[in-house]
């Protein structure tokens, strides 16, 4: 069997300051907020769009129901 060799990473004070302004950068980055928050507006009106059809729906069947009713003997 082959022997297992200690691989070591050699971090200098530079790159741990290069790793610190990244990840810092990372958490002060907004830019996917807006996508999320539009995101989150188009969810709620196609909820609500959703609602009022459904309800305007029901109304609506039975004003066809009424004008069916009403035109069928005229025919």
């Amino acid at each position: 069997m082959g022997r297992c060799r200690a691989v070591w990473l050699y971090v200098t004070a530079e790159d741990a300051v290069r790793m610190k302004d990244f990840f810092a950068g990372l958490l002060r980055d907004e830019a996917g907020v807006t996508a999320i928050e539009y995101g989150l507006i188009g969810a709620l009106i196609s909820v609500v769009c959703i609602a009022g059809m459904t309800l305007v729906g029901a109304q609506l069947q039975g004003v066809y129901a009424a004008v069916s009713a009403a035109i069928t003997p005229a025919l």
